[in-house]
This record gives structure tokens, C-alpha cells and sequence, in this order.
């Protein structure tokens, strides 16, 4: 299998990327190359798009966890073959999209040349849901406690200083504003938020822009 090629063109634009992101990158892409491979597809970066489409259908409905040494036909009919949970089957498509916008400006996911492949993924995110395989495990609140204890630091005027300042702001926007946690912190700006006033108060507040 070739990876080499995969490898430095995901480590050449990790500037922005973190390196969980270039490790999940890597990883699918691997997965990827593997199906394309047990499956005679060639090269990725060889296939045409209108191919591609088809083959990223198939790869959709056949990608299993656990796999084992057996054809990825059969593989996907067997008891030791798990169906990916909603969740990592869209990290399983960003990653994706990841390494293919890089290296032939790409986007699987907006392109109208991927339709096809599209359809059939949200087709199985629905499966998935009837399923019961959209289920997050989520951690439970913080407790109250620890949350004074954290106001009382962040507020101590001994405490004082640009990065305790930079340590209250960025726990108020992952508290109060980044739900499912550090997933949409990497895209803020300062054209994210707005300075308000409430009528009744001489205090300025700061709250995020709608999304579109």
C-alpha cells in the first residue's frame, strides 16, 4: 500500500491542523487505501471523480470496525464486523475531505460531482439513527464546587495578569458557548462575537453571532 506519498502531504499542511486531526487523517486515509486496494481500485490519487463518487458510495455502506483478513465484500456480512457509530462516520468523511481538498482541491462534501456518494451517507446516517447508533457518551457536568473554586482563581485580583485573563476567557467560551466542546473553537474569530448593550445596564456584553 502506498503511504508515503499520503503522509507527507497531510504532514505538509499540519500549520493548522492539530495533531489529533493529522492522526485522524491519517488513519481513514489508510482505511480508505485499503478498501481501494482489497477492492483492485488502484491509487487514489490516480481515480477520476465521477469514479471516485461511485467507489466512496460503496465504501460508505461497506467500511466496518474490527476488520478481519477477508475480502471487504464478505467482511461487511460477518458477526466480527461492527457498523461505525454516526458520530465517527463523520469524522471518517472529514478526514477524507481533509486529504483530498489538499492534494487535488477536492470537497467531497459540497462538490455537486459527489452527489451520489453524499445520498448514500445520509441515507446511512438515518440507518444509523433508527439504530441507535447516533448515541454520544457524554461526560457529566462539572460540579458546582468546582466551578467556585475555578471563579475564585480566575477572579483573585492577585491573579492578575494577561494569561489568567486569556485562561477565564477561554474557559467562558468552552463553557458557555462551544457545546460539543473543542469542536468549533478552532474556527472563532473576532468577527465571531458582538459587543451588545442591554438598556438596563451600563454593561457592555459580548455574545456570539448567530450562525447561519
Amino acid at each position: 500500500m502506498e503511504t508515503s506519498s499520503t503522509e507527507e502531504s497531510i504532514e505538509g499542511n499540519d500549520d493548522h491542523n492539530s495533531s489529533n486531526t493529522e492522526k485522524s487523517t491519517k488513519h481513514w486515509i489508510n482505511v480508505l487505501m485499503d478498501y481501494l486496494n482489497e477492492n483492485g481500485h488502484g491509487n487514489l490519487d490516480y481515480i477520476e471523480n465521477t469514479e471516485l463518487d461511485s467507489i466512496l458510495e460503496t465504501f460508505y455502506r461497506d467500511v466496518r470496525m474490527n476488520p478481519i483478513s477477508t475480502p471487504r465484500k464478505t467482511k461487511s456480512k460477518t458477526k466480527d464486523s461492527l457498523m461505525y457509530s454516526n458520530g465517527s462516520l463523520k469524522v471518517m468523511r472529514a478526514g477524507i475531505n481533509r486529504y483530498l481538498k489538499y492534494t487535488r482541491g477536492v470537497d467531497i462534501i459540497t462538490d455537486g460531482r459527489f452527489t451520489k456518494s453524499n445520498q448514500t451517507f445520509k441515507s446511512i446516517l438515518c440507518q444509523g439513527k433508527s439504530e441507535g447508533r447516533c448515541f454520544v457518551e457524554r461526560h457529566g457536568p462539572i460540579p458546582q464546587e468546582d466551578i467556585n473554586k475555578m471563579t475564585d482563581f480566575l477572579s483573585d485580583p492577585d491573579n492578575e495578569s494577561p494569561k489568567i485573563l486569556q485562561m477565564k476567557v477561554l474557559f467562558d467560551v468552552l463553557y458557555y458557548l462551544c457545546r460539543r466542546g473543542r469542536d468549533y473553537l478552532r474556527e472563532m474569530t473576532r468577527d465571531t462575537f458582538q459587543v451588545i448593550n442591554i438598556r438596563v445596564t451600563v454593561i457592555h456584553h459580548v455574545v456570539p453571532l448567530k450562525r447561519n
